[in-house]
């Protein structure tokens, strides 16, 4: 499925074709399927993929006017601000900007700039997401998850990762960005934004879509500057959590992550035995049953954490849940 999506040398299922096209459907690879079905002449995946299709590229112009109007609105205010997973992949790197489906648009914006920012969007008709709405994403002190005025949502960042695990200089990742395609908005580096995908995966404890692992994989053949991604990794911690997404992306076929690159983040060799026995399927075609369990994604963000981090984290997670237990009382 990875291989027909990025265009490679590879042939289309003869059985089981509902199966298949249900799970290229929830991993969010079904427009990039289709494209090349059209232009192969697979008319059953064609026929399948029309509704899933006509929704991504009607989403797709929604959220291009929300992210046009949030940029705008930020820029006003001198808030230098950089889309950047989904929203900025798909229409820098994939073929057609509605092959890359979309939930929301995220953006990213220097900490000092943070208050600042949900503010001027607050009163431009934004509001904070409630309860009810999106209940699987939780905001968290470095996000916040906005409705915008057409009811989507736009999640705003000041960090991807939290800091007190990873240093992740998200400040200087912003100042390396690059004026993007909408007025006001920033693209950021492409290593920059390779090592931010690579980082969503084990936030999520590697329980990613398909679409997640392609973006790193596209990302990765367009030319990163992998010096620079290595060096950022020690400084941000980050060898361990690279060096897993990065085996995926490697285990698709012709595209190519350097030896030295992964050697330079490779883990201790018994760390990375215990990562490869704790995610069983370190493959481009993942399924729910391929999935880490809990006990699973656990474990595999804890070997690619540092114990004295973890430990810290874990430490100040307990007495913060102290703290709020006292005040409740």
């Amino acid at each position: 499925m990875a291989r027909l999506a990025l265009g490679l040398r590879a042939d289309w299922p003869t059985v089981d074709r509902a199966r298949w096209m249900e799970g290229a459907d929830r991993h969010g690879v079904l427009p990039l399927l289709a494209r090349r079905a059209r232009a192969e002449g697979v008319s059953w995946v064609v026929e399948g993929a029309e509704t899933t299709v006509g929704k991504a590229r009607a989403r797709q112009a929604v959220l291009g006017l929300e992210a046009a109007h949030a940029f705008a609105i930020l820029a006003d205010q001198g808030i230098r601000a950089a889309s950047f997973k989904g929203f900025a992949t798909g229409r820098r790197f994939y073929p057609e900007e509605a092959t890359r489906p979309l939930s929301d648009v995220d953006v990213l914006v220097a900490g000092a700039d943070f208050d600042a920012a949900v503010r001027e969007l607050e009163q431009a008709g934004y509001r904070r997401r409630g309860d009810s709405e999106r209940p699987t994403t939780v905001p968290t002190a470095d996000s916040w998850i906005l409705v915008t005025p057409r009811g989507t949502f736009l999640d705003l960042h000041r960090a991807i990762a939290r800091p007190r695990v990873f240093p992740v200089d998200h400040d200087a990742i912003l100042r390396r960005s690059v004026p993007g395609a909408l007025p006001g908005e920033r693209w950021l580096d492409v290593a920059d934004e390779l090592h931010l995908a690579c980082l969503h995966h084990q936030k999520h404890s590697y329980r990613v879509l398909l679409v997640q692992i392609l973006d790193a994989a596209i990302l990765a053949t367009a030319s990163p500057d992998w010096d620079r991604l290595c060096a950022d990794s020690r400084a941000f911690r980050t060898t361990r959590a690279l060096w897993v997404s990065l085996q995926w992306v490697r285990s698709i076929d012709r595209v190519r992550v350097p030896e030295e690159v992964l050697g330079a983040l490779r883990p201790d060799a018994l760390r990375a035995r215990a990562i490869k026995a704790a995610i069983p399927r370190m493959g481009p075609d993942p399924d729910e049953s391929g999935w880490p369990s809990r006990a699973q994604q656990a474990l595999v963000y804890a070997l690619t954490t540092r114990w004295i981090d973890l430990a810290r984290d874990g430490g100040s997670w307990l007495s913060r849940r102290a703290v709020d237990a006292v005040r409740s009382r």
